[in-house]
């Protein structure tokens, strides 16, 4: 059964590790989703170095991350953790080795 999150709602916000966080839901149940700012980095091609910069990367490919997180969720989980092999053949990005 394929499973889809509704990220209409979500409000993406770095928190203090580095992570841009972003919120999906399914049905009622809510699931923590989040990218990681070296992940943006490196995929994007541009320089990550503070919240804002991360937030502006993440908006500009949001769809992208967002169809990655949806992809990568199983009915269930509370948290996806976008890396960046689930973004290799989205829009915009080179495909890189995760550390």
């Amino acid at each position: 059964m394929d499973r889809t999150l509704d990220f209409r709602a979500s409000q993406a916000r770095s928190d203090k590790d580095r992570n841009v966080v972003f919120t999906g839901t399914e049905g009622g149940t809510e699931v923590r989703c989040r990218v990681d700012w070296k992940t943006l980095s490196k995929h994007y091609g541009v320089p990550v170095r503070n919240a804002q910069e991360a937030e502006q990367v993440f908006h500009r490919h949001r769809s992208d991350i967002e169809g990655a997180a949806e992809r990568k969720y199983s009915g269930g989980a509370h948290e996806v953790v976008v890396i960046s092999d689930d973004l290799v053949g989205a829009g915009g990005g080179i495909p890189i080795d995760d550390e």
